[in-house]
């Protein structure tokens, strides 16, 4: 098989994972109008963009149980099949809750697409080949938000259905994957020695960055499901605008993971935890005292600064206090929780903007997200001061 097939495939599967569901953010402002007498609407809408990652955490532990017995290649295939039927099936549906049981399935097959496309990579490629392309997909995937919702935004002004045509990107993809992949043989396990085995995993540390990895979600897409609405209220802003917004502030922080490397050879997790909260904090004040579209863009591209560190750094730093034993397992249940907290972030937020306005909502987060910030970098100063005292 040839190689740059293979590499070609696997980056295009990846663009059609993390940011999946968020590809039809420009439309939310018209399907909440289309729905608006549905009890509940506001929540309801916004679940078309975060239920799939819902599914998707309580999927994968199921999906991951058995892609052995019916091989990577083959539940590659079956989940490009249900992506590319779920996603689009809303072109075809006027239904506020048959929507949302399509999204349901979209998650299930994003699911499978993320641990199929794991699996063949680390199977396909080693060493510092594997290293660099993961590297290189990390980047197609943010790539793949920022083209994905740019074409969104675009449909969207012609329809709100057009966008969920996007998901049929799947089909194509779906057929090059058939031609180019070719199934692989179960990882060779390691034994145990000794050593490995009596390694354990440190819970009190690994729970305060799985902490970390949720609440930053939860903030983070706060701007994909509510930006669309703070827009909205702005004369003159088409959905293709709200579109060039969102991908914006995806871009920012694809720029920010490209030089994550850079990054953390100056500062400690804790420091950049720090900054992405304070930018992050930045950029949603500015959102929430704006009423003119560019100032919004400026808010949300210095947030996407912020959103690159907080994407990077949890999965960074639960590798490195990992013990080899347990990294797979410990990597799985971050990817699991950060999908938790797409998911619970507009249930998290929806009653403050009940009480308030989503405007006000965004200053609210941006006040918990500097506190937040300062609480990680002050217990980090602490902890250093009484570890030189003592040791």
């Amino acid at each position: 098989m040839n190689k740059n097939w293979i590499k070609a495939t696997l980056l295009l599967t990846s663009t059609m994972t993390v940011m999946a569901g968020a590809i039809v953010a420009p439309s939310l402002p018209q399907i909440h109008e289309l729905f608006q007498s549905h009890e509940n609407a506001g929540l309801l809408t916004k679940l078309i963009i975060t239920l799939p990652a819902l599914f998707i955490a309580v999927s994968a532990p199921f999906i991951g149980l058995f892609v052995d017995n019916i091989g990577r290649k083959n539940m590659l295939l079956y989940a490009l099949m249900l992506y590319g039927i779920s996603g689009s099936a809303a072109f075809f549906i006027e239904n506020l809750y048959l929507i949302l049981i399509t999204r349901a399935f979209l998650g299930i097959a994003i699911a499978g697409i993320l641990i199929a496309t794991t699996t063949l990579t680390n199977n396909y490629f080693s060493g510092k080949e594997r290293n660099s392309f993961i590297g290189i997909q990390g980047a197609f995937i943010g790539f793949g938000g920022v083209v994905f919702i740019l074409v969104s935004g675009i449909l969207a002004d012609i329809s709100w259905q057009l966008p969920f045509l996007i998901y049929g990107f799947a089909f194509p993809v779906l057929i090059l994957s058939f031609f180019s992949l070719y199934e692989t043989d179960k990882l060779n396990e390691i034994g145990e020695t000794e050593e490995v085995s009596t390694q354990k995993i440190p819970f009190i540390k690994a729970s305060l960055v799985y902490f970390f990895i949720f609440i930053s979600i939860v903030f983070f897409f706060i701007i994909p499901v509510q930006i669309p609405f703070v827009m909205s209220r702005i004369e003159g802003v088409n959905n293709s605008m709200i579109g060039y917004a969102i991908s914006a502030a995806i871009f920012a922080a694809v720029l920010t993971s490209l030089n994550y490397k850079f990054l953390k050879s100056r500062y400690s997790f804790p420091a950049l935890y720090f900054q992405a909260f304070l930018f992050m904090s930045v950029g949603f004040m500015i959102i929430s005292l704006s009423y003119v579209y560019w100032q919004i863009v400026t808010g949300l591209v210095i947030s996407g600064f912020g959103m690159g560190l907080i994407l990077t750094s949890g999965n960074f730093w639960i590798q490195e206090i990992a013990p080899d034993r347990f990294k797979d397992s410990m990597i799985a249940i971050a990817t699991i929780v950060s999908f938790f907290g797409q998911f619970i972030s507009p249930v998290f937020i929806e009653p403050i903007i009940r009480e308030t306005s989503v405007a006000s909502s965004f200053y609210l987060v941006a006040v918990t997200m500097l506190v937040f910030g300062i609480i990680i970098i002050l217990s980090y100063r602490i902890f250093l001061f009484f570890r030189r005292l003592f040791m």
